[in-house]
């Protein structure tokens, strides 16, 4: 129950934030345009999913580690960095 008002809330947001992105500025490309929607799903998809992003990450950082070890430790350095 309350994970579906959670959904509908954010269904409601982002179409209501593609509508009025869509009406505020008409010189929009269909690329932009394209590229706005699939943010906003992406974004969507994430907050609905989180243990499934979470599993992706964990899955792609271990097949960089194990593949590319150069490429890990650079990632490290960055996450060093950043925090």
């Amino acid at each position: 129950m309350y994970c579906e008002k959670i959904y509908k809330s954010i269904v409601y947001f982002i179409y209501n934030k593609m509508n009025t992105d869509q009406n505020i500025s008409n010189e929009i490309t269909p690329a932009e345009r394209f590229y706005k929607n699939h943010i906003a799903r992406v974004s969507a998809y994430q907050k609905n999913n989180p243990e499934k992003c979470r599993d992706k990450c964990k899955k792609y950082n271990k097949k960089i580690k194990e593949e590319c070890p150069e490429k890990y430790a650079e990632m490290l350095k960055k996450k060093e960095n950043i925090t």
